[in-house]
């Protein structure tokens, strides 16, 4: 599977997908309008097993599109956030919170 590593690329591979009657990249976002909101789900998915990694897909409804029968979706392409904490920095935080209470 070839990773989209830029807006051109994934520009293209939305080209190449059924379902998506209109597409536009601005700012690094990509503005779709597609058939039904399984299908925006599904290339949701899609775009994210293809690009990098450390990279988050997120997907937002804008409405209607110009295709009134259509609706508009955004896909922004930003960078993963960590939600765990390792637990050796977890364990440092704790160390501290005990020195600062005089433990």
């Amino acid at each position: 599977m070839a990773q989209l590593n830029t807006t051109e690329q994934i520009l293209q591979y939305a080209l190449t997908q059924s379902g998506i009657t209109q597409q536009e990249s601005v700012g690094g976002s990509l503005y779709c309008e597609m058939i039904d909101a399984d299908q925006a789900e599904w290339f949701r998915k899609e775009l994210q097993q293809k690009v990098n990694s450390n990279t988050e897909v997120k997907m937002y409804a804008l409405g209607k599109g110009v295709n009134r029968n259509r609706v508009e979706y955004v896909y922004d392409f930003v960078p993963k956030t960590q939600t765990e904490i390792p637990a050796e920095v977890e364990q440092m935080i704790e160390l501290e919170a005990e020195i600062a209470r005089g433990k």
